[in-house]
């Protein structure tokens, strides 16, 4: 699987195999792959193997890495340590450090942190994602304000969607049906696609709001349902993973009201670049 010549979709099927195997052999192999650049889904499977093993040093072990993972393997990281309890300490240290970014939390996972029955995690949750949480109006305002005076060019604006968004929507044949098609929005004025980016969470259509399962082993997961079944419920993740769940092993099971799409996008689409994006949007090819 450290063959970097071997084809991708091989090398994704054999890193599970290290999940059978004593810890130290899974991290001696695994943490290469963290470390280097890897294709998106070699390198967040390394992750999810890694986060299933329960060692202490886990954390560590993918926070050392963070800045060298792709978005994918970035963004498992964050679910692996926000599902285990005694392992949130350490991602509200990376925050802290900010080796995590604020918004590479989704909304729904830092709910889970600020309403924990830990008092410590509690307390240093709310105050490290308290301004993110109320920023929201200043950064819609700041982008409405601005954005009637810029021009946008559609072919740049297909870049930034192919770079942020297609991993959950689809435009034409770019991306994945996730999250609604973006084909359904052409109506739609500019402002009101705007708000939906910033502030994704105050409206949710019902087919998108992100469901919490508890598992028995104590894992948190998050994601649309997908399947549901008289024996399990299939989950899929921001991350375009699917997990499916039997029922016997669900302690708790509640939909959050909120979306599964992340809030921050200020942060990596700035202003021309957003105004490139509502073009390819909303312009017909």
């Amino acid at each position: 699987m450290a063959d970097t010549k071997a084809d991708p979709s091989t090398r994704q099927q054999a890193v599970p195999l290290l999940s059978f195997v004593e810890f130290s052999q899974a991290r001696d192999a695994l943490t290469p792959l963290l470390q280097t650049p890897q294709p998106a889904a070699v390198q967040a499977q390394a992750v999810r193997v890694l986060a299933g093993h329960r060692q202490a040093e886990v954390p560590a072990l993918l926070l050392a890495n963070y800045r060298m993972l792709v978005p994918e393997a970035r963004g498992e990281t964050v679910e692996a340590l926000v599902s285990r309890a005694e392992w949130q300490p350490a991602l509200l240290d990376a925050i802290d450090a900010k080796t995590v970014a604020v918004f590479d939390v989704p909304h729904i996972r830092r709910n889970l942190l600020v309403r924990s029955a830990n008092a410590a995690v509690k307390e240093r949750s709310v105050k490290l994602f308290e301004l993110a949480l109320t920023a929201r109006k200043q950064v819609v305002d700041k982008y409405r304000e601005a954005l009637p005076a810029l021009k946008s060019d559609r072919t740049k604006g297909e870049v930034v969607f192919r770079r942020e968004c297609k991993a959950c929507h689809r435009v034409g044949e770019v991306g994945q049906d996730i999250g609604p098609n973006m084909a359904t929005i052409r109506h739609r004025a500019p402002e009101e696609v705007l708000l939906h980016i910033l502030d994704p969470n105050r409206e949710v259509g019902p087919n998108y709001i992100a469901y919490v399962i508890v598992t028995d082993e104590g894992r948190v997961l998050t994601g649309l349902i997908t399947e549901e079944t008289a024996h399990s419920i299939t989950l899929r993740r921001a991350t375009g993973e699917r997990e499916t769940i039997l029922r016997s092993n669900i302690e708790e099971f509640a939909a959050t009201g909120q979306s599964l799409m992340p809030v921050g996008f200020e942060d990596r689409i700035p202003l021309q670049e957003m105004a490139d994006l509502l073009g390819f949007l909303l312009t017909p090819k």
